[in-house]
């Protein structure tokens, strides 16, 4: 299963448990679970800013900056993938 596929499967659970009025604690935890495959899919960056040493960008989802990494792409401010056009 892809991180969509299974976004879009727990937004039917989240729809479902609130029509059947569950626990507030529950539906809290489907919602940070979304968020976290969220953050997972690679956002496209539009600002990159290129250095000697560094490429800097603004990361698409919180507005911080960041920079690319030798480990991955991610925003080290707030973990969103990030996907760097070459």
């Amino acid at each position: 299963m892809l991180n969509k596929e299974a976004i879009e499967q727990l937004r039917r659970l989240e729809t479902f448990h609130r029509s059947k009025g569950v626990d507030a604690y529950i539906l809290e935890a489907v919602d940070i679970a979304i968020q976290a495959l969220e953050k997972q899919i690679p956002k496209r960056i539009d600002k990159v800013v290129k250095t000697e040493h560094l490429t800097l960008c603004i990361c698409p989802n919180c507005g911080k900056q960041t920079y690319k990494s030798s480990i991955g792409n991610y925003c080290q401010k707030c973990g969103q993938r990030l996907k760097l056009d070459q």
